[in-house]
């Protein structure tokens, strides 16, 4: 009988371990895209899919694709673009890898097995080539644990990313990668044509794992009704990047600051049909969350 309980134990931990987390049958991914002003002006959402695989040096890869719905441009007229993102990529032994076709070859986005103070390069992202091309820089992983999501035990990481104005962290983990940003951290590769944006996240579920949710819109933020009133913007906050202060326009009377865990930091009234500035001067360096009536915006603070 303990034989055949220990042989029963042994298949199981095989069966949860050896479980495919990275692209896992009808993994989706969405990010909500809100970018307020020149040149890009989109307002919707990015919902990226890893359906196909493809061989890239012998390595055979997730195609992922990501389709933008929303708005695009001053008009605020209704767009899709089915190939707003295109990535390669693949998992071993707990290392997701890129292709980075800029330098042909495989770029790590996260290390699950990575101990404290292990480092690999941040990517510039699009993938092409400048004239003075950013230089890239290490990002070091500064924790590790566990989280719990949908009764399955995940690897998180924490990276500690070097900026011009000081080191910022964000939260990595097993099957959805980062949990703020786009899919992974990245040097915004603009090559003097303004800089892209790819959303911050917003859920991720597969055949096998239930909707994983954060921030207070919906994974598909523009949908049915909503596609007739793309143009209404009811949060804009600048710069962004901010340093001391950010100049904050909505209609909604209040608002509130989060960290990254979700946490309320500060209650702000807003003025109603005005600009109101805020006083960032007091936070530490690091990413926030701004939420005033239905919107959140991601806040970067220098």
């Amino acid at each position: 009988m303990k034989q055949l309980l220990l042989c029963f134990y042994i298949l199981l931990l095989y069966s949860t371990t050896g479980a495919q987390t990275w692209c896992a049958p009808g993994a989706t991914w969405f990010y909500r895209l809100y970018q307020p002003s020149g040149p890009y002006y989109y307002n919707g959402y990015i919902k990226l899919e890893a359906p196909d695989t493809v061989s890239i040096n012998g390595v055979t890869c997730f195609s992922m694709t990501g389709t933008y719905t929303g708005s695009q441009g001053q008009s605020g007229n209704p767009v899709t673009s089915t190939n707003y993102v295109n990535l390669f990529t693949y998992e071993h032994n707990r290392v997701v890898y890129i292709y980075n076709p800029e330098e042909s070859g495989f770029d790590t986005i996260a290390d699950f097995d990575a101990a404290i103070g292990s480092q690999w390069l941040v990517l510039r992202f699009p993938f092409f080539n400048c004239m003075n091309n950013t230089p890239r820089f290490a990002v070091t992983v500064s924790d590790t644990g566990h989280v719990t999501i949908n009764a399955m035990a995940l690897r998180s990481l924490t990276l500690s990313i070097p900026d011009p104005a000081g080191t910022y962290t964000t939260t990595m983990i097993e099957k959805i990668i980062s949990t703020d940003g786009f899919l992974f951290p990245h040097i915004d590769n603009a090559c003097g044509g303004g800089t892209a944006y790819y959303g911050d996240f917003s859920c991720y579920s597969d055949n096998n794992f239930a909707t994983y949710h954060v921030g207070s819109y919906a994974c598909n933020y523009i949908t049915g009704i909503e596609q007739n009133a793309l143009t209404v913007r009811d949060l804009q906050l600048w710069p962004n990047p901010a340093e001391g202060r950010v100049t904050v326009q909505s209609t909604a009377s209040t608002a509130e600051l989060r960290n990254n865990l979700g946490q309320t930091l500060y209650h702000y009234a807003l003025k109603l049909n005005a600009t109101t500035e805020l006083d960032l001067a007091d936070l530490p360096a690091g990413i926030y969350y701004l939420k005033a009536g239905l919107e959140t915006a991601k806040l970067i603070k220098h």
